[in-house]
């Protein structure tokens, strides 16, 4: 999965004017607006896309796992989730999002049509997210000594009509009203919350094939959100509305 950032707030979040992005990829940077009930508070950060629990040894080792989606039917009872889900929530801002669709035979002759999801109402994505916090040892004097890593993972849910002949699961989109609950600090109850995990409906989005241009995390300009040239092999999404030429957003998606 990708993303795409978008260049000012508007829709269920107001946030300040940020960098254009036509495609963050998982291990960059993104901004979040975040609920620390441990440092009381909470605000607009750029975190990493990735998530490193607060308790892992080397966030650089060979053995940790950086999910980049944190499953919501499961991340409540996860011990990689369960903490950030009390307190360490936050919401990630997407003017879009990618998705790659199989197609063709399986094997090495399987390959995988990338779509531009965003929108219908020409807003930005409000995406239900979890963020933690990773300090190195302020002692020693060693790599990471004194560091703060901040990282978060994207709630996912299963896929609603119009995504799933792309993907059987799709990001958490919250309402307006849904932000301000996943953002409330007063809930920590993973109960309160699962009303909110849901797929939106079919009709708030818009889909398009896209080239492979987007493939490459090198690349981070317009062409990652351009209409590709239909193939007969590649089926439309049943339901769902055809993107039309709106700006870029947050994330893609693989």
């Amino acid at each position: 999965m990708g993303l795409v950032t978008p260049s000012g707030g508007q829709g269920a979040i107001e946030v300040e004017p940020l960098p254009l992005r036509y495609n963050v990829a998982p291990s960059q940077s993104a901004p979040a607006v975040i609920l620390d009930r441990d440092g009381g508070g909470g605000g607009v950060d750029t975190l990493g896309w990735g998530l490193v629990p607060s308790w892992a040894k080397d966030p650089e080792g060979s053995g940790l796992r950086r999910p980049i989606n944190a499953r919501s039917e499961t991340a409540a009872s996860s011990p990689m989730f369960r903490g950030p889900m009390r307190k360490r929530r936050c919401v990630v801002p997407a003017s879009g999002f990618y998705e790659w669709q199989a197609r063709g035979g399986g094997g090495e002759r399987q390959t995988k049509q990338p779509w531009y999801i965003t929108p219908a109402d020409g807003e930005v994505f409000a995406m239900a997210g979890v963020w933690d916090e990773w300090r190195g040892r302020g002692d020693g004097g060693g790599a990471g000594a004194g560091a703060a890593l901040r990282t978060f993972a994207i709630l996912t849910t299963g896929a609603n009509d119009a995504m799933k002949p792309i993907h059987d699961r799709m990001p958490v989109m919250l309402t307006r009203e849904g932000v301000a609950a996943w953002l409330d600090g007063g809930v920590e109850d993973a109960a309160a919350l699962r009303p909110l995990l849901r797929p939106c409906g079919d009709e708030a989005l818009r889909l398009r094939r896209v080239g492979t241009w987007v493939n490459s995390p090198a690349h981070d300009d317009a062409r990652c959100i351009e209409e590709a040239q239909a193939r007969a092999d590649a089926a439309p999404p049943a339901r769902g509305r055809r993107a039309g030429p709106e700006g870029p957003g947050l994330f893609g998606a693989a």
